[in-house]
């Protein structure tokens, strides 16, 4: 069955469902993470029986509404919820952020992270399999398994890393490498969002992979596995009606309305298998730390406000000719498409340098 839905962001009203696998001992908590979550439309695909997973995990456990940043810092969500640390404690509450000292924007990896848990019990010998957090960055103390960039790469939250380092390569072999999900501001073709829509679609099913074949070679005390296919398809995908319907035919229309739907349907399916492997007496919490609505951003248009109230000033000439200006032109003036191709090519530290 197709479900129908309505670029959009982090939101608040986020779930969280815990449940216990039954045994006479519990060893062990799993964290899995149904990242960014359009409540109004999970509910509905539960209702459409689109997520038959989700729905069995509801009847044999506890909902509650989870207490977020995200209304005041969205980007400081992740490095709370990892951390247990408020924003006034860590700092870090956007990709980008201003850097007084050297009167410039910096991305976030530029400042210090607060520890996160699994490297906070790896200090004390505790072991953690952790995949893919969004926005999380190479473990320091950590002791177990660790993969970043694994269902995807991202090249702003999804970045790269393994523990033990050669971890990656091992299971590339297997699995095969992941695939790289762009997203670029502008007009996207035809062709990109089939390909975002198809690599979000399969990227579930590597993570509930590995879990599976690391479950079952050795044990953890801490399992922290984030999905977050649903996370960036609604960035895309929340209101199909937004994007370029002129280059649609009635087929293609079809699918991308489906997309957050199926994206949510490919969650489902990697949960429940990962579930289903998780040792009896494991703690579990489902959660989504924050949820996906309507963007009202407007920073994009900050460059063409800034323009045009200087336009009148004395220093306009000076103004329009800045490089920085001439890099906007540059940008706007190039598809998106390219714009992408452009930024495959380069390394992650320098693609993050250009963008802040």
């Amino acid at each position: 069955m197709r479900c129908g839905v309505q670029p959009f962001k982090a939101a608040q009203n986020v779930p969280c469902r815990s449940f216990t696998k039954p045994t006479e001992e519990t060893f062990m908590i799993a964290i899995l993470q149904f990242d960014g979550v359009s409540l109004p439309h999970l509910h509905q695909f539960l209702e459409q029986g689109r997520l038959p997973g989700f729905a069995r995990l509801r009847g044999r456990g506890h909902w509650y509404s989870l207490q977020t940043p995200v209304a005041s810092w969205e980007g400081a969500t992740y490095f709370t919820l990892y951390s247990g640390r408020g924003v006034e404690e860590h700092g870090i509450y956007f990709p980008f952020m201003w850097s007084a000292a050297e009167q410039r924007v910096r991305p976030q990896d530029y400042y210090p992270a607060p520890e996160p848990i699994w490297d906070r019990i790896g200090n004390v010998g505790r072991r953690s399999l952790v995949i893919d957090p969004y926005e999380g960055r190479e473990p320091k103390s950590i002791k177990g398994k660790a993969l970043g960039g694994w269902q995807f790469e991202h090249k702003v939250t999804l970045h790269r890393w393994a523990v033990p380092r050669s971890l990656d390569r091992q299971l590339e072999r297997r699995f095969g490498r992941p695939s790289l999900v762009e997203e670029v501001y502008g007009r996207p073709s035809t062709q990109h969002l089939f390909k975002m829509r198809n690599r979000l679609l399969g990227a579930p099913k590597r993570a509930a992979e590995v879990a599976a074949t690391l479950l079952s070679e050795e044990s953890f005390d801490l399992v922290w596995i984030t999905l977050s296919s649903s996370h960036i398809a609604g960035h895309w995908f929340l209101d199909p009606s937004r994007l370029p319907q002129d280059q649609l035919d009635a087929g293609m229309k079809t699918d991308l309305d489906a997309t957050l739907c199926d994206a949510y349907a490919a969650v489902d399916e990697a949960l429940s298998r990962i579930v289903d492997v998780l040792p009896l007496g494991t703690d579990i919490i489902m959660l989504s730390p924050s949820g996906m609505g309507p963007n009202a951003t407007r920073t994009h248009l900050l460059p063409g406000m800034l323009q045009a109230v200087l336009s009148e000033k004395s220093v306009a000439k000076n103004a329009t000719r800045a490089a920085g200006n001439s890099l906007w032109r540059l940008r706007a003036a190039l598809p998106a498409d390219f714009r992408a191709w452009v930024a495959r090519a380069l390394p992650d530290r320098i693609t993050l340098e250009i963008t802040s």
